[in-house]
């Protein structure tokens, strides 16, 4: 364990390297003290009791020896620590990042999003997780996974990893024009997303073909599940038939309601722009190459720690 102190601290906080390209109300959002102490590496002391302490170091060491220095653990290094004394600002209209994304730089993802249009919003953001859900039957068998790279060779290849996922819709989204922000449920090990739809934070899983409506209709966000988690088996048959073939709705929706939206759970939300392209490294590790790097390493005390989080 002593190991994984170290790695973690040796990390230095780049939250801000990424501001200069937003408008001024999400800029003074992320300056905010309540925002600031609640990230990346910042946010540990936050954390009350020690085993939940451990997986977030442990967490963050994963995603170092998966990626690297690469553009998802720089988000993972950036994200922002949901916490009560966060939780009206994470949810507050300034919470909302501008779109910036340059307009015919990404021809493919762009094709993508024409594809993917419906009607409104709403209905354009549950066809991106749907485009996402099914990308593993692109897949080969035995296709071993690859950790990082651009969002079009994601696409290629047929991705199946739920933190590249949630990068995609969030791209996907800002290119339509709707604003998103990646959530890792650190006690569950997954990966999701959130779109900002009709005035409000919608959460979608993009691996799983998960999301959950509230009774006007609209897809409820983490904030909405945390105060409510008997919403998840409040859902109609055609939303449990959305889930991905090679799981089932009552599988992910008791993971839903028994961890990722209880009190035990860290979720940590993470902003990205594809306007950000030249800032991030994009190079991508085989298996092997994360394997060397201790990724089975840290999955051990990962795995560890989530069974004594999460048994009751």
């Amino acid at each position: 364990m002593n190991k994984l102190y170290k790695i973690f601290f040796t990390f230095t906080l780049s939250f801000f390297v990424f501001q200069s390209g937003f408008g001024e109300s999400f800029s003074d959002f992320l300056n905010n003290p309540k925002i600031k102490d609640f990230t990346g590496c910042m946010a540990y002391s936050k954390i009350e009791k020690q085993k939940r302490r451990d997986i977030y170091l442990i967490n963050f060491s994963q995603l170092y020896a998966n990626y690297g220095d690469n553009v998802d653990f720089t988000l993972r290094e950036n994200a922002i620590l949901l916490d009560k004394a966060n939780m009206e600002l994470m949810y507050g209209n300034s919470s909302v990042p501008p779109c910036r994304y340059p307009k015919g730089s990404r021809p493919i993802l762009e094709a993508v999003v024409e594809k993917c249009r419906g009607k409104n919003d709403q209905e354009t953001a549950l066809n991106f997780m749907r485009f996402c859900r099914d990308l593993h039957k692109k897949r080969t068998p035995n296709q071993e996974c690859v950790y990082g790279g651009f969002e079009e060779e994601m696409i290629d290849r047929g991705e199946i990893l739920c933190e590249e996922l949630a990068r995609l819709i969030v791209a996907l989204g800002e290119i339509a024009n709707i604003p998103g922000r990646i959530i890792l449920h650190t006690v569950g090990g997954h990966y999701t997303a959130e779109l900002y739809i009709d005035g409000a934070w919608a959460y979608l899983d993009p691996r799983m073909g998960i999301y959950f409506l509230k009774k006007d209709g609209k897809i409820a966000s983490v904030k909405d599940l945390l105060a409510d988690p008997e919403l998840v088996y409040q859902q109609s048959e055609a939303v449990k038939n959305e889930v991905v073939a090679y799981t089932t709705w009552d599988v992910r929706a008791k993971k839903c309601h028994d961890i990722y939206f209880q009190d035990v759970e860290l979720n940590c939300m993470s902003y990205y722009s594809l306007a950000d392209q030249e800032k991030y490294n994009f190079n991508k590790l085989s298996l092997q190459e994360a394997t060397d790097r201790g990724l089975f390493y840290y999955n051990k005390f990962y795995g560890q720690l989530i069974k004594e989080l999460t048994q009751k």
